[in-house]
């Protein structure tokens, strides 16, 4: 499942650079002073680039307030102030052609991721912007078709950021690549070299020199105790006693 992800979205990526144009490429072959009264951007069937982009502009001059252009090719096709989009437009409805900075390119990219994930086959994409986000945010509403144009689900994603607000239709969220960082690499610093001392300073700085160690005397010895004299032993006390009493 995950081999063919990749292969899907490999596919995907090759497609979109090889052919059509994006949204905000389209966007800049408008009047400057039409595209800063952008209000809405229709487009069918985006596989992932559709045929045609169609740019509504509020125009306070025309009776329905409106404007449409139409490129194709890769150039202005056409302008009128009809459209099968919209009836009407007001000045409430301008959102601006600064307020779109996530390109139709990375909607049907995630369009493409979210098929896979719910195990169906990406087709094409039916592309909508306008204040379709939270609380009326400028956003994408971005139509999902399989294969055979049938619809899989609806995406809501924000047109200054491209955070996924509602996916409709599709309960299993793509799996994100998360990518860490190396670490950094610790750049170790030698130790500073202290300066040499100044001849003055050789002068002036006291020596310091080492302590003197006098040794100890050796520890006299200890005088030997006195031993006790050894009494006679009764022999020789009875020889004396004998010689007392016959006298010699």
């Amino acid at each position: 499942m995950l081999r063919a992800t990749f292969v899907a979205l490999f596919a995907f990526t090759v497609c979109a650079r090889a052919q059509g144009s994006t949204a905000i490429a389209a966007l800049k072959l408008l009047p400057k002073d039409a595209a800063k009264r952008l209000a809405r951007i229709e487009a069918r069937e985006g596989a992932p680039w559709p045929e045609r982009w169609y740019f509504l502009v509020h125009d306070p001059a025309t009776p329905l307030g409106l404007r449409e252009y139409v490129v194709a090719d890769g150039a202005l096709a056409a302008t009128r102030t009809l459209s099968q989009f919209a009836d009407a437009l007001k000045p409430a409805d301008v959102i601006g052609a600064d307020a779109v900075k996530f390109d139709s390119d990375a909607v049907a990219s995630l369009a493409a991721r979210y098929s896979v994930a719910n195990g169906a086959r990406f087709g094409s994409v039916n592309f909508e912007l306008g204040k379709y986000g939270e609380k009326s945010a400028p956003a994408w509403r971005a139509t999902v078709l399989n294969d055979k144009g049938d619809a899989l689900g609806v995406l809501i994603i924000t047109a200054l950021k491209g955070v996924v607000q509602q996916h409709d239709g599709f309960d299993n969220k793509p799996v994100e690549t998360v990518v860490v960082p190396p670490p950094k690499a610790v750049v170790l610093k030698p130790a500073p070299t202290p300066a040499p001392a100044k001849p003055e300073e050789l002068l002036t700085k006291p020596f310091i020199t080492a302590p003197t160690v006098v040794a100890k005397p050796p520890q006299e010895r200890a005088a030997p105790l006195p031993q006790p004299t050894p009494k006679p032993n009764a022999v020789k006390r009875f020889g004396s006693s004998v010689k007392k009493l016959f006298g010699n």
